[in-house]
């Protein structure tokens, strides 16, 4: 998988020597958006699973994976 550019964005970072666009807000949300190979995609299709992996200093970070884009729940507040 691949992060990709996406409007909403507002910030970047180079991580493992690869830019990384995301969008955060001063309550400390950050949402990026990844791009999924023709191979990863087979491999989701056939297992159903995907695994997330978060650099953090808490024992246990918030976060999610969702194939919806975040920005349409906010305007359905």
């Amino acid at each position: 998988m691949k992060p990709i550019d996406f409007k909403e964005k507002n910030k970047e970072t180079l991580f493992e020597k690869e830019n990384v666009p995301y969008w955060t807000d001063e309550d400390g949300t950050y949402v990026t958006c990844w791009k999924c190979g023709l191979l990863d995609r087979l491999k989701i299709l056939f297992t159903g699973k995907i695994w997330l992996g978060v650099y953090s200093d808490r024992e246990i970070p918030a976060s999610w994976i969702d194939p919806n884009k975040p920005f349409d729940k906010e305007t359905e507040k």
